[in-house]
């Protein structure tokens, strides 16, 4: 949830058994995550345990969240994925989803520098483009020797990101 400029994760569990600690971890482009913070879980496992971590640093555009829930035996397992966009976006528009081998994309911005990059959902690069935003701008990037899938499109300038998903048929 975004509260101001920070983002509040709320998060509850019922029955937990042999649940140590909830990592928080956060990205910038739903791939690459890193350790925001951390949140022992309660002692009393048979009661319903509502949580929450407050993030008072998100950066501008988009901010991906998810939790990693670490058992007493140091397993551990991970919770869906969660975007929540802090002001500052990019106006990004991607088409047709799915693609097959040319996919347009519209964004804008008040001539500046951006960068454009796709990663499969490893987290490997397939594309890199350089743009410059000056209005409202359409481009396209040619598909065809890349394998179906799941990517990720990230437009990154220097004071903001937004990242979206797409297929590849």
């Amino acid at each position: 949830i975004a509260i101001q400029k920070n983002v509040l994760v709320n998060w509850q569990t019922t029955q937990q058994i042999n649940t140590a600690s909830f990592i928080i971890e956060h990205s910038n482009d739903g791939i690459n995550f890193s350790k925001l913070g951390l949140v022992s879980a309660n002692i009393n496992p048979s009661l319903v345990s509502n949580y929450s971590f407050t993030d008072s640093n998100p950066s501008a555009g988009s901010n991906f969240y998810r939790l990693k829930i670490t058992d007493n035996d140091d397993r551990y397992n991970y919770t869906k994925i969660v975007e929540v966009s802090m002001g500052g976006k990019i106006k990004l528009q991607l088409f047709p989803n799915p693609v097959r081998d040319i996919l347009v994309v519209k964004s804008s911005g008040k001539d500046e520098n951006a960068t454009a990059q796709i990663f499969d959902m490893t987290g490997r690069k397939v594309e890199e483009q350089k743009i410059i935003l000056d209005g409202n701008v359409s481009y396209s990037i040619s598909l065809k020797n890349v394998p179906k899938g799941t990517y990720t499109f990230i437009l990154q300038t220097l004071g903001t990101h937004e990242a979206q998903k797409f297929v590849k048929q």
